[in-house]
């Protein structure tokens, strides 16, 4: 009775750390899209920069689908993850703040 009840624990922590991870996945990279329609509103991103983070951050969605296909995230999938979205969102923050702007 004891290890079943453990079991059950187990899997109810594995499926809301999982949530939880997929919630902030999604959130940053919906925070990445806001960023980049704002540095192009804004004229800090040319048309080619912007193409060139969109291309990336498509590449980490196609990436995200692909981890989450099985119903669950692996640890080492969302570090991926986490990681190719943190060097992304330092790649947006670099063009954005270089000298170069759209006419």
């Amino acid at each position: 009775m004891r290890k079943k009840v453990l079991a059950a624990i187990f899997c109810i922590l594995v499926t809301l750390t999982a949530s939880f991870a997929w919630a902030d996945i999604r959130s940053e990279i919906q925070s990445q899209h806001h960023r980049i329609g704002q540095g192009i509103r804004s004229g800090e991103l040319t048309r080619r920069e912007a193409e060139v983070l969109r291309d990336n951050l498509a590449h980490i969605e196609r990436q995200y689908r692909r981890a989450s296909r099985d119903g669950w995230i692996s640890p080492g999938e969302e570090d991926r993850l986490y990681r190719e979205l943190e060097h992304n969102s330092r790649k947006i923050h670099r063009l954005k703040t270089n000298d170069i702007e759209r006419y």
